[in-house]
C-alpha cells in the first residue's frame, strides 16, 4: 500500500473513458484490511492529481464513507 503511485496517464484515459459530469474530481482511494501497524486494523490511502497535492494526508471524509461501508458490510 505504501508503494502504491497514482499512473497520471491511466487516470485520464479513464476519465475519458467515463461519461460522467464529475470524472475529472474522480480520486483513487485504496483501502486494505490490514492496518499499517500491528494497533490497525485498516489503511488506506487518498491519492490526487495535479494540481492538488499528491497524497491527502488525512482522508477524513474519505474514511468516513469506508468506515460506514465496513459497517454495513461487515
Amino acid at each position: 500500500m505504501r508503494r502504491a503511485r497514482l499512473n497520471l496517464d491511466a487516470l485520464a484515459r479513464f476519465r475519458a473513458q467515463v461519461s460522467h459530469a464529475d470524472a475529472d474530481v474522480m480520486e483513487p482511494f485504496l483501502v486494505t484490511l490490514n492496518g499499517a501497524t500491528d494497533a490497525g486494523d485498516t489503511f488506506s490511502r487518498l491519492l490526487l492529481a495535479p494540481p492538488s497535492p499528491p497524497e491527502d494526508p488525512f482522508t477524513g471524509s474519505a474514511t468516513g464513507a469506508m468506515a460506514a461501508y465496513l459497517c454495513i458490510m461487515g
